[in-house]
């Protein structure tokens, strides 16, 4: 009964003990959850505190970035400003200077023009002067020696109706025999001093229209065509009657050497010269055209000269 009371003692304390233990475990666990809950609750904490934090931070930094953006644009707008009203001045300025320049070439040329017009004046009333002159001093009997320069522009006796291309033209002209005695029949005196004949010489010696150059020079170059069409002519003539007259020559050396080697060349060279004597047309000959009779006429005679 001692030990059973005893047992049954021993078990109730473990019971106790166990239940103790249960119950501090229980405690236990609620305390750690209620600390995990308590975490949890400060981490949520801290987290929206961090997050309003950032928030905030962005919030900010996007206002600095927003005021740093509209700085920069009114700096870029006062720089814009700024080199605009730099970029009028300097138009004006520049166009100012152009003005100036402009107005100072006018100025120069003005003045070169004015220059010019009075040195082309100068020396028209110097040629003039000259002109009176020389006429003068060849209606007399001045033993001066013409210049062989042409004049510029010829000149024009109005008694004679002659062109005077140079002063020894004019001397000639005013010298002759022709000239004197169509002065004196013109004014209608058998005698005329010197003076009278030098005054009369100064008044019908004029400058010639531009026309009666252009006439003239037309026929100059009329007449010189008509001469070289002469020469060709005779030329030509010359060519046929000494072509003929080797033709007649060399006719039995031809036939006789008919049969060398180089009987086909000549052939060739024969035809082309028979086709350049029957084709010459009018006119005078192509460059082409007189340089293949050449090269014909020289192959044809180094053939020849072979024997």
């Amino acid at each position: 009964m001692d030990v059973l009371s005893r047992h049954q003692g021993h078990e109730a304390r473990m019971h106790d003990l166990q239940e103790e233990r249960l119950r501090k475990q229980e405690e236990k666990a609620a305390k750690e959850a209620a600390a995990e809950e308590r975490r949890r609750m400060i981490e949520a904490e801290r987290t929206a505190r961090l997050h309003e934090m950032q928030e905030r931070r962005k919030l900010r930094h996007a206002k600095i970035e927003q005021q740093q953006q509209e700085k920069e644009k009114e700096r870029q707008d006062a720089a814009r400003e700024k080199a605009r009203d730099r970029e009028q001045r300097l138009s004006a300025l520049s166009a100012a200077q152009q003005a100036n320049m402009e107005e100072l070439q006018k100025k120069i040329q003005q003045k070169q023009t004015e220059s010019a017009r009075r040195h082309t004046e100068i020396l028209e009333q110097i040629k003039e002067r000259a002109f009176e002159l020389s006429v003068l001093r060849y209606s007399s009997n001045h033993d001066d020696i013409p210049k062989l320069l042409p004049y510029d522009r010829k000149k024009m006796c109005l008694v004679c109706g002659v062109t005077i291309s140079s002063e020894v033209h004019l001397m000639s002209h005013l010298r002759g025999v022709k000239h004197q005695n169509a002065v004196r029949e013109k004014a209608g005196k058998d005698v005329m001093n010197t003076q009278e004949m030098e005054l009369y010489n100064l008044r019908n010696i004029v400058d010639a229209p531009p026309d009666r150059e252009t006439a003239e020079v037309a026929i100059d170059k009329e007449r010189q065509r008509n001469l070289k069409k002469k020469r060709l002519k005779k030329m030509r003539q010359r060519m046929v009657t000494r072509g003929s007259e080797y033709e007649s020559s060399q006719a039995t050396k031809i036939h006789q050497s008919a049969e060398t080697p180089n009987k086909n060349k000549i052939v060739k060279l024969t035809k082309d010269l028979h086709k350049y004597l029957h084709a010459q047309g009018t006119g005078p000959w192509s460059t082409t055209r007189v340089a293949a009779l050449d090269r014909c006429l020289l192959e044809l005679t180094r053939i020849l000269e072979r024997k």
